[in-house]
């Protein structure tokens, strides 16, 4: 299990021997691969947990990635859709298009027109409520690379502690006649450091970098929504069977 967690770890890291592979030498290859499984072994039990940080780290990292799209989160042909039928005061357009997309604008954007009927400012309330919810769906897992990011380096220090006690240990016990004899323990305390700081370093820069993606989205989607609503004075709305519907203009003359 160990051997294999290594492997993993050599392949994420480019540790292998990329080199090695493009020169074409199968055993210049071999040998950078045994080396660098010497060299995660060396580090100790402290170095598995690190490569599940970086493992779950890397993970996140794809999935937020591919999520946080703006093609995919502000589709142009809805949001040009919504502006039309909004300003042409066709609200029931507007729901119909939310309707048939699952994304956090559309989400937004009915969370406000359900409100409709009780004025402009129940419409704002709902749109913020709504918002604030899309805003920490858009955040989620993000707080596992900020986690990481600390933890890892954590993790690399306390590798370095008990690195320092095992070559302590050895002193006490061997005395320092023979240095060697503190290497293992020097070994482990330098390489978890080494490996806790080259996970936790990228981790911090990718969770700033998806923070910054998510803020801008969220820039984006709160200035449409302005834009709507600064633009439409809204009038009279009813709800049947919970589809909010506009008020034609003779039943609104009725009222």
């Amino acid at each position: 299990m160990k051997r294999g967690l290594g492997v993993i770890a050599l392949l994420l890291l480019g540790v292998a021997g990329l080199e090695a592979a493009t020169e074409g030498n199968g055993l210049a290859d071999l040998s950078r691969l045994t080396q660098g499984l010497q060299w995660f072994a060396r580090g100790g039990p402290i170095m598995y947990p690190i490569l599940g940080c970086s493992i779950i780290g890397l993970a996140v990292f794809l999935e937020r990635l591919a999520f946080l799209r703006r093609k995919h989160l502000l589709p142009e042909r809805f949001v040009r859709g919504v502006r039309h039928a909004w300003q042409r005061r066709d609200f029931d357009a507007a729901w119909r298009l939310c309707q048939q997309q699952d994304v956090p604008l559309a989400r937004i954007l009915r969370a406000g027109l359900l409100k409709v009927k009780a004025g402009p400012q129940e419409v704002e309330r709902a749109i913020e409520a709504s918002g604030s919810h899309e805003a920490g769906v858009l955040e989620a897992n993000l707080r596992f690379l900020g986690a990481i990011s600390n933890i890892a380096p954590m993790l690399g220090f306390l590798g370095t502690v008990t690195g320092l006690i095992t070559a302590f240990n050895v002193i006490a016990v061997q005395g320092t006649g023979d240095p060697k004899l503190m290497a293992d323990g020097v070994s482990e305390a330098l390489i978890t450091t080494e490996f806790g700081l080259f996970v936790g370093i990228p981790a911090l820069g990718a969770y700033h970098y998806l923070r910054g993606k998510v803020d801008r989205l969220l820039h984006e989607m709160e200035a449409i929504t302005i834009d709507l609503l600064s633009s439409t004075a809204f009038v009279g709305w009813e709800r049947e069977e919970g589809t909010p519907h506009a008020i034609s203009e003779e039943e609104r003359g009725r009222l």
